[in-house]
């Protein structure tokens, strides 16, 4: 996808925030209501370093992304934010609200970025009062699975219950104090039911994740996977 003429700098008419984002809107969209930074948006985009490079788009790709607004680089927490249903516009993005001038995480473009983003679909957070509740479901379907996988006398038993604890709709935030001292006797429980069938099976990860994920149920600690369009 060809660069835009405006790529190698913001042009003088372009929005520009304290943070030191621009944006100029390219086309309007329809609403009011703007994305929080918990919810999760659908959008499509496409990425230029500024000497026209395009390093990423979902429009080439023909796949619309989807994230939560908090699990991205600055500049699109603080950018797609501005933005309605509809409404495409494009992002000059400082290094330090992206990847850095040097960026750590191998492969990442470097400096100042362009984005065209479109933002397709607002999908809004569970309020507290909603989390509290899918809490209290996943951790009664918990306890449940633990009981039950420790009743099992080989591995692919107790693989096969804790894979029943994916069926239960998970939090989307991380959880309170008082919630993970709830889940404490049940993890230590679990692990040692797991090592007693297989010392070396390793800790079994299930509670409930970082914010916009669903807990990993397996028996080994789950890695963290970036959120698009981190890339």
């Amino acid at each position: 996808i060809p660069a835009p003429a405006d790529v190698s700098a913001a042009p003088a008419d372009a929005i520009k925030t304290a943070s030191g984002l621009a944006s100029k809107v390219l086309k309007a969209g329809t609403g009011n209501a703007k994305p929080a930074k918990e919810d999760t948006v659908k959008v499509h985009y496409t990425g230029w370093t500024t000497d026209g490079k395009m390093f990423d788009s979902s429009v080439a790709r023909g796949t619309p992304a989807s994230f939560p607004l908090n699990r991205v680089i600055k500049g699109w927490t603080e950018g797609v934010a501005l933005m309605v249903v509809g409404e495409k516009r494009r992002f000059w993005i400082p290094g330090n609200l992206a990847y850095g001038d040097k960026p750590a995480r191998p492969g990442a473009p470097a400096g100042t970025l362009v984005f065209d983003v479109e933002l397709l679909e607002i999908q809004k957070a569970p309020s507290p009062e909603e989390n509290a509740a899918r809490f209290k479901t996943w951790f009664a379907a918990f306890k449940k699975t633990t009981n039950t996988a420790c009743e099992c006398k080989d591995l692919m038993c107790f693989q096969t219950s804790m894979t029943e604890l994916r069926k239960v709709k998970p939090p989307t935030v991380a959880p309170t104090s008082e919630q993970i001292a709830e889940m404490d006797p049940f993890r230590k429980k679990l692990q040692k039911c797991a090592e007693k069938l297989r010392p070396s099976v390793g800790k079994p990860s299930a509670g409930p994740a970082a914010p916009g994920t669903a807990p990993k149920v397996k028996l080994a600690p789950p890695t963290k996977t970036p959120a698009q369009p981190k890339k």
